[in-house]
């Protein structure tokens, strides 16, 4: 009986690692080594790191961006936290320290909490840019189109290039909004 349990181990052991193996095949070799070759006979070899470089800066960035403002929304919330005068009592000391102690413990503990917190808001805000680089960067570096829009005035580059980018935001930050109200 213990012979065929370590040999059904060993079996799923196996087909994992085959299983696996065969997932890391088919995202790395058929996605990035693929586009590699051919960018390579197309004498491209540095556009393509060039994307794949700016894929991950843009992401970093706009994670690095959010996070900070997530973060330091979070840091001076919990620095607001206990500025108000507690209740008196008659035995006003001890309760005082004990009252400064518990806003000291939830000021240094919440830190433990928030900066995690942040992190992962970041992330999920900033992931549509891992897909979406392309248009962030348009966003940035876009040129003007020389058309106007007779209805608002605005130039057509605006709503091919920076309108995306906003109506993006603007879900994810509602969304992350939510998330904090709830």
């Amino acid at each position: 009986m213990q012979k065929v349990k370590r040999q059904l181990y060993y079996t799923l052991a196996a087909a994992l690692i085959v299983g696996v193996a065969y997932v890391m095949f088919y995202f790395v070799f058929l996605n990035l080594v693929v586009d590699y070759w051919w960018f390579k006979t197309n004498g491209y070899v540095q556009y393509f790191f060039l994307r794949l470089f700016y894929r991950y800066l843009v992401f970093s960035l706009v994670t690095l961006v959010f996070f900070l403002i997530f973060f330091l929304n979070f840091w001076i919330a919990s620095r607001y936290l206990g500025t108000a005068r507690p209740p008196h009592s008659k035995d006003s000391k001890t309760k005082l320290r004990a009252y400064h102690g518990v806003i000291e413990m939830f000021r240094v503990g919440s830190m433990k909490v928030y900066t995690p917190l942040s992190l992962i808001l970041a992330i999920f805000i900033a992931s549509p840019m891992f897909e979406k680089w392309e248009t962030l960067l348009f966003y940035i570096f876009g040129s003007s189109a020389g058309a106007v829009d007779p209805v608002y005035g605005k130039d057509v580059s605006f709503y091919l290039f920076s309108y995306p980018i906003y109506i993006l935001f603007q879900q994810r930050l509602m969304i992350a909004f939510l998330f904090l109200l709830i």
